[in-house]
């Protein structure tokens, strides 16, 4: 399987989490756009998606794809009588 060419492969996590713990994602994807968002749809692999690190303590390593939203801001995609 060939992945996207922004995925990083064992990626240290500590210094992503507040209380800087060891570990280890075996695949990491910061993701700043909704291309790059859609891409990783074809990926295989166990996920989890990382916030701000404060609330995450971990416990080892991570043998799927650590995802990482780094998306600025918002945008309307539509409005309708359902919702905005």
């Amino acid at each position: 399987m060939s992945l996207p060419d922004f995925i990083q492969h064992n990626v240290d996590l500590s210094a992503r989490t507040t209380l800087a713990l060891p570990g280890c994602a075996a695949l990491f994807a910061e993701i700043h756009s909704v291309d790059q968002l859609d891409q990783l749809v074809s990926v295989s692999a166990r996920r989890f998606v990382l916030g701000g690190g404060s609330n995450l303590v971990l416990t080892g390593d991570f043998d799927g794809i650590v995802v990482h939203v780094a998306l600025g801001g918002r945008r309307l995609l539509r409005e309708d009588a359902e919702g905005w």
